[in-house]
């Protein structure tokens, strides 16, 4: 019995160890970045995101030039919403 409470003293430890250690882990971050979107834009696929209107949304691929000189592509969808 003894072994028994040995064993989950050390699995409580160890769970609190980990534990410790993510919640004092520095967060993600990144260095801010500035750029330009680019004029062209390439049709991408036809998404489903629900009934009715929103069955068949087109995409569009756009273009970020970074300051830096790279390029990011990310898809546009533009949804229509009523709003009153």
């Amino acid at each position: 019995m003894a072994g028994r409470f040995t064993f989950a003293r050390r699995i409580a430890g160890a769970v609190g160890t980990v534990a410790v250690v993510l919640a004092t882990a520095a967060p993600a971050s990144a260095d801010p970045v500035t750029g330009t979107v680019l004029d062209d834009s390439t049709p991408g696929l036809n998404v489903n995101v629900g009934a009715e209107e929103l069955a068949d949304l087109s995409t569009g691929l756009l273009g970020f030039r970074l300051s830096y000189g790279s390029t990011l592509g990310f898809y546009c969808v533009e949804i229509r919403t009523i709003s009153d």
